[in-house]
């Protein structure tokens, strides 16, 4: 995800830009954000997406694969540029 940030949105701008990550807990889930500061999405989908690359269809895949349903892969059609949101379930143990 982060190279796809650098790839479609810094590089898109000269090679000058940002990428940001952030972690948080929300409930029984670990949430990341990778955010760029390129064109963004707009209001697509992953699913509008996946026509245009394999990066965040593998991501998305793997992730079902993986973690089930509980797991997701959404783009921030608000975000100021590209911004993909990753949910990771764990048990309440963890």
């Amino acid at each position: 995800l982060v190279e796809n940030a650098v790839k479609h949105g810094v590089r898109t701008r000269d090679g000058r830009g940002t990428v940001a990550l952030t972690a948080r807990r929300d409930g029984d889930a670990l949430v990341l954000r990778v955010e760029d500061s390129g064109a963004g999405f707009g209001t697509a989908r992953i699913e509008d997406l996946y026509g245009r690359g394999t990066g965040l269809r593998n991501v998305a895949e793997r992730l079902r694969a993986g973690l089930g349903a509980r797991a997701s892969l959404a783009v921030d059609p608000d975000a100021a540029g590209g911004a993909v949101v990753v949910r990771l379930p764990f048990d309440s143990a963890g």
